[in-house]
C-alpha cells in the first residue's frame, strides 16, 4: 500500500507569480499539508521558484525529509521543469527526460518527466511524475500524445523491471 498526493500547486516563476500570490498560497500549502499527514510522496508540478520550494521544504521536511528537486537552468529564456517530488521514505530519480515537443509558453520551461523508485515494506515501486502540455485545442492534443510516447518508449520501456508496479 502506498499513498500518494500528485499536485499542480501552480507557482510560477516572477513576475508571473506576483500575479499568483505564490506566498500566500505557499503558506495555505503547507496549512493543508500539515492537515493530511498520511501520504507516502508527494509529486508536485509547476513548482518552479526556487524560493517558494525552499519555504516548502523548510516547513514540512520533518513529515517529507528526502526530495528531489528541479534542477534550475541558468539560461534566462529556460526554467526548470518545475517537477519536485518530497518523501517520507527514500526516494531516488532512475530517470528523467526532456520533451522534444512543447509550444507556447510551455516551451519557456524544460517540459518533461522523471522516473522515480521507492520501496516501502519491501516492496519498491516506480513513479513517474510529469507535466505535460498545457491548453486545449487540437495543435495542443498532439503535442500531449509525443509526450506521452516519449514517456513509454524512453522512461517506461528501457528502465522498468517488468514485475515492478508502475504509478
Amino acid at each position: 500500500e502506498l499513498a500518494l498526493l500528485s499536485w499542480n500547486i501552480h507557482i510560477l516563476p516572477a513576475p508571473y507569480g506576483w500575479l499568483f500570490q505564490t506566498k500566500t498560497r505557499a503558506k495555505l500549502i503547507v496549512e493543508k499539508l500539515k492537515q493530511f499527514t498520511y501520504y507516502d510522496v508527494i509529486l508536485f508540478q509547476e513548482v518552479f521558484d526556487n524560493k517558494i520550494r525552499n519555504f516548502l521544504f523548510e516547513e514540512l521536511k520533518y513529515l517529507y525529509p528526502f526530495q528531489i528537486e528541479p534542477v534550475d537552468m541558468d539560461k534566462f529564456f529556460k526554467i526548470n521543469n518545475g517537477l519536485w517530488a518530497l518523501s517520507r521514505i527514500p526516494i531516488s530519480l532512475v530517470d528523467e527526460i526532456q520533451f522534444s515537443q512543447a509550444i507556447g509558453w510551455d516551451w519557456f520551461s524544460l517540459k518533461g518527466a522523471k522516473l522515480y523508485q521507492i520501496q516501502k515494506n519491501n516492496q519498491k515501486f516506480y513513479i513517474i511524475n510529469t507535466h505535460l502540455q498545457a491548453d486545449n485545442g487540437y495543435k495542443y492534443t498532439l503535442v500531449r500524445k509525443s509526450q506521452y510516447t516519449e514517456i513509454q518508449h524512453t522512461l517506461i520501456e528501457p528502465n522498468l523491471e517488468s514485475s515492478l508496479p508502475l504509478i
